[in-house]
């Protein structure tokens, strides 16, 4: 059984000594980043597997959001929602929470001052608890397929065997962002996880074994993700 991401998140946090959910810059890990960066290297895992025919990947999509307008559409690709995010201040790289909740739940979260978003006729429509003003700006990644969506408290698709692989390669990446070392221990373990898993997708009874490219590849350059702290509104 496969755990759930919230699980490793929470375990590469332990790797890179347990930062605040801060912007990068201000010494913290912000764990909106930490959630990109380990699906997409589940999604890369899968895809040496062969497994990932069905695009299931990870999109975003940033909603200027205006005064008085609590409702707006969303890209047709979009097929379910697996994390939202607020940014109150454009002057700022600090962004919100936000919960997804069904449309019964709205009316509730609303009432109790909650951050909250629902969606409508699938993901076309999406509807916000709260009364926006023009400096707020939302970012929703979502699956651009309705299949096993890569939420947070979602469980990855790679099994527990190779669940061990993708935290420390996730861990590495970001210890790498905050301009920590990776140090020995964790670069013995995951070229030897890199061996093993190398083997495993190499076996006769794998999907596609032919052609399989390396899954570790050296770090590469990344587009400045959005950081986050937690919110709740009184």
């Amino acid at each position: 059984m496969s755990n759930p991401r919230s699980r490793l998140v929470a375990e590469v946090y332990g790797y890179c000594g347990e930062p605040d959910d801060l912007p990068l810059k201000m010494g913290g890990l912000p764990q909106n980043l930490v959630f990109q960066i380990l699906t997409e290297n589940e999604d890369e895992l899968l895809r040496d597997l062969n497994l990932s025919g069905q695009n299931r990947r990870i999109s975003r999509q940033d909603i200027p959001l205006s005064p008085d307008t609590a409702e707006f559409g969303l890209n047709d690709e979009a097929a379910s929602a697996s994390y939202v995010t607020l940014q109150v201040d454009p002057n700022s790289q600090i962004f919100y929470p936000v919960n997804i909740v069904a449309p019964s739940a709205l009316p509730q979260a609303s009432i109790n001052g909650q951050l909250a978003i629902a969606f409508h006729d699938g993901m076309t429509q999406a509807e916000i608890s709260w009364n926006p003003d023009a400096a707020h700006s939302l970012v929703i990644w979502y699956d651009r397929t309705g299949d096993d969506n890569p939420t947070l408290n979602g469980s990855t698709e790679l099994g527990n065997l190779y669940d061990s692989y993708l935290k420390i390669r996730t861990a590495a990446q970001c210890r790498e962002l905050m301009g920590m070392t990776i140090g020995d221990v964790l670069k013995a373990r995951l070229l030897q996880s890199e061996r093993q898993w190398q083997r495993y997708v190499n076996k006769g009874q794998q999907h596609g074994v032919a052609g399989k490219s390396r899954v570790f590849t050296p770090p590469r350059l990344r587009r400045t993700m959005i950081d986050r702290t937690r919110f709740f509104v009184p």
